[in-house]
């Protein structure tokens, strides 16, 4: 059996099997579709998702056409008794005027979730700050930094969270957070390198200690290119740990396997695969990527697909994981004509799907 058919018969299963609490990301109480996706385990049957731009329509309502878009959104899900169930959170400063979950306020730009991760029973969530640019169709933006968010009652309501923002870094070169990882007394941040000169999204490795997390950007630390952790984030002295990466992947540890696997989009825009690397340290040496899964949307001939539509996002739930060497999946599918986005309900919702993510001899 093929990769893409091996995929598809895994993401029908997924699509049908709520009773194993298989994420699924229904239309319900107005949300209408969010980007990407990040989760962290809260607990071992809870679990908080974060989105990027999101539709958000009134009760009720089942198209995008009339909808609002809200630069993010997040989710806690359950898994009680064998049955999945979600719920959706934005902020509404009055009826039928959403913004997003994650706000800045007083016109500091718009936050997309990054990465996240609990210690000492908060908490935290990398956020990458985005303007608008001068540009058609839907990479008319730029990230301008990253931010930090600490919520100190995660167990809570999400409207009664309290939340705490710091400067991670700014500048449109470096964006910490792309994934997370607690390992002994620090926060490994993977950072992806993204402007015009590094079209190949290389990654570097930050860290910040947990003693230090609340005033992360005077503590964080780079990983230097003569092996040794430096303070500050000179990217120009960084060692790089990934030559091709993404601008959304995730690093997590498979026991079974004894080995970090890092997930995510082939590099280059417009690849229609889900790539899989292996390390035995988070600073590698990173085995070659390996295809794990082909996009059904963008194979001509299946079923679904368009030629204006092309996805991403790829990152692993280990909190969902199945027998060893498996990883469940989440991508997400965009489309370069805005008619089409809002018209398919299939596009700007995350994906679920398992892959093997063992490696291969």
């Amino acid at each position: 059996m093929g990769i893409l058919a091996a995929g598809l018969l895994a993401l029908l299963c997924a699509a049908g099997r709520a009773a194993d609490c298989v994420p699924r990301f229904p239309f319900q109480e107005g949300w209408l579709g969010g980007d990407a996706a990040y989760s962290v385990a809260l607990s071992s049957d809870r679990s908080a998702w974060f989105f990027g731009d999101t539709f958000v329509g009134r009760p009720g309502q089942s198209g995008r056409r009339e909808a609002r878009l809200v630069a993010n959104s997040m989710a806690i899900s359950t898994c009680e008794g064998g049955r999945w169930g979600i719920t959706y959170y934005w902020t509404e400063d009055r009826p039928n005027a959403p913004r997003a979950f994650f706000d800045l306020r007083h016109g500091a730009g718009k936050l997309w979730p990054l990465d996240g991760f609990t210690h000492d029973g908060r908490l935290y969530l990398a956020l990458s700050r985005i303007r608008p640019v001068a540009k058609k169709g839907p990479l008319g933006f730029e990230g301008t930094g990253v931010f930090l968010a600490r919520v100190d009652n995660p167990q809570d309501d999400p409207r009664r969270w309290l939340i705490t923002y710091w400067k991670l870094t700014s500048g449109k070169t470096l964006f910490p957070g792309v994934s997370a990882v607690v390992r002994g007394e620090h926060v490994y941040l993977f950072a992806v390198l993204d402007d015009a000169g590094h079209k190949n999204h290389p990654i570097i490795l930050t860290r910040v200690p947990l003693d230090r997390i609340d005033q992360p950007g005077a503590a964080i630390e780079r990983l230097a290119r003569d092996g040794a952790w430096k303070p500050g984030l000179d990217w120009r002295d960084a060692a790089v740990v990934m030559e091709q990466g993404a601008t959304e992947l995730s690093v997590r540890w498979h026991a079974g396997l004894k080995c970090w696997v890092a997930l995510m989009v082939k590099p280059g825009f417009g690849a229609s695969e889900a790539i899989v690397r292996t390390a035995l340290e988070l600073s590698g040496p990173w085995s070659p990527d390996r295809t794990v899964f082909r996009f059904p949307e963008m194979q001509k001939g299946v079923p679904g697909y368009d030629k204006d539509t092309f996805c991403y996002a790829v990152k692993e739930h280990a909190q969902f994981r199945g027998s060893s060497g498996r990883a469940l999946m989440t991508y997400a599918c965009n489309s370069f004509d805005f008619d089409k986005l809002v018209s398919d309900r299939n596009l700007y919702r995350p994906q679920a799907v398992f892959v093997d993510a063992a490696p291969q001899d």
